[in-house]
């Protein structure tokens, strides 16, 4: 009776061992897909601002000052056939479908203003994008201040396009909620301390944007945004 005893003992222990390296293999599992699903937003968030940025800087433009719609649609393409991949991987971590629908409809819509070679729709387009970013990863990215600096540069992105149709109202109501999600960052002491020697620029270059809107400067708000790019 002791020796059976002693074996389901043994049995017990082992299968507990075993649930817990399973649960573990799980959870590196999960970690690893986090990770990858968090690298392929990094790659799409990269992939519009770098479109975006060559836009504002005139480098699609021929020797006609035409856009060369192009261009922008061979550089995107990456970002388009990439994107079922982000959204296998974002159902894997159990983001909400209708969420992970909105995104590949997001991608397409950028896709859609670039073949209907429409300034205003492409810049929209390419704006809900990358708006969507921090929105996701706020689901699942344990980063939040990673997350919280999106959130900024989704704002001053918002900021650009409304002052570029000419909403200039929204254009500054977006830049003060830049500028307060920023305020609420480096209140976080480890982000002040990883971060303190390129804060007071970045708040300046926030607040130089804002007057620039407020003044009605296209081109120094154009140069002001660019600048946020380096945040």
């Amino acid at each position: 009776m002791k020796r059976i005893t002693n074996f389901i003992i043994v049995i017990i222990i082992l299968i507990v061992i075993l649930f817990l390296l399973t649960g573990c293999k799980s959870e590196d599992e999960q970690e690893l897909l986090k990770e990858k699903s968090f690298a392929e937003m990094e790659y799409l968030e990269n992939r519009v601002l770098v479109i975006l940025k060559k836009y504002l800087m005139g480098d699609y433009l021929d020797d006609n000052n035409e856009i060369q719609w192009n261009l922008i649609e061979e550089e995107f393409s990456g970002a388009l056939k990439n994107s079922s991949i982000i959204a296998i991987d974002l159902a894997g971590l159990s983001i909400n479908n209708d969420l992970v629908l909105s995104l590949e409809n997001k991608i397409n819509a950028v896709s859609d203003a670039i073949a209907s070679k429409t300034e205003s729709n492409f810049i929209g387009s390419i704006k809900d994008v990358y708006k969507f970013v921090p929105e996701l990863l706020d689901k699942y990215y344990q980063d939040k201040n990673i997350i919280r600096m999106k959130y900024v540069k989704s704002y001053l992105l918002d900021s650009l396009y409304f002052y570029i149709v000419g909403d200039k109202q929204n254009s500054i109501s977006s830049i003060e909620l830049a500028e307060k999600q920023y305020l609420e960052l480096i209140n976080d002491k480890s982000y002040l301390e990883e971060n303190s020697y390129k804060v007071n620029r970045d708040y300046v270059t926030i607040q130089e944007m804002k007057i620039a809107v407020q003044n009605g400067e296209l081109k120094t708000v154009i140069q002001k945004y660019l600048d946020t790019l380096t945040f």
